[in-house]
């Protein structure tokens, strides 16, 4: 389907370009309630100006109230069987902070998955491991065992549109960086022991730290 915009004059040379994103912005409810309250009756479309040259034609796309807080995150995909109950917009969660979102869906080469794209945060991004392990984190769990059923719960936002959940295994040292466009496996469960990752890690990196700056005194001492 195609759909054709007129552009003021003045606005020509600086939207009219290669990079420039247009998205269409629709109401969306969170747990901090109903955003963009205005587009209820119609939704409108949104861009954001590119750098590159004239342009005439471009994919319109769907946005999410996420959107500007991740344009210039760090981009990743998850390798997945199904999108499930995810979409475009549902969170992603370092220990239950949100840290980045889905931003689109594709299928692989082999029609064989589902590639999931995620924008991570620029103030998070470092967070992201070569070695980061990631799942579906769903609102509620219900679990039984010989002790009767457990309940975890998680965000009302969760509950209401599903998540993403990722840690980082501790290393000495520590794994690369992800580099952009990095693929993941999207896993269904959590790992088991993954809350006590962050513990072993802050011990990992002070150790690493000390112990540069005993060597570091050992060398200035020598050279006296």
């Amino acid at each position: 389907m195609l759909a054709k915009a007129v552009l003021y004059p003045e606005y020509v040379q600086t939207f009219a370009r290669l990079g420039s994103r247009f998205s269409i912005v629709s109401p969306e409810i969170s747990a901090a309630g109903v955003s963009n309250l205005d587009t209820l009756l119609q939704p409108y479309i949104n861009v954001e100006p590119g750098r590159g040259r004239e342009l005439r034609t471009f994919e319109l796309q769907q946005a999410s109230i996420t959107d500007s807080r991740y344009l210039d995150g760090l981009s990743v995909v998850l390798d997945a069987a199904e999108t499930g109950s995810l979409q475009i917009g549902t969170p992603v969660l370092f220990r239950g902070v949100e840290v980045g979102t889905i931003t689109g869906f594709y299928l692989g080469a082999m029609s064989d998955r589902v590639h999931v794209a995620l924008r991570i945060s620029k103030k998070y991004q470092h967070l992201v491991r070569n070695n980061s392990v990631f799942w579906l984190a769903s609102g509620y769990n219900l679990q039984f065992g010989l002790t009767g059923g457990v309940i975890k719960s998680g965000t009302f936002q969760q509950f209401i549109r599903g998540g993403i959940a990722f840690a980082t295994p501790p290393t000495i040292p520590l794994a690369p960086k992800a580099t952009p466009n990095k693929h993941f496996l999207l896993n269904p469960e959590e790992p088991k022991d993954w809350k006590t990752w962050g513990h072993r890690h802050s011990r990992a990196i002070n150790f690493r730290v000390f112990l540069r700056a005993r060597q570091c005194r050992a060398l200035f001492f020598s050279a006296l």
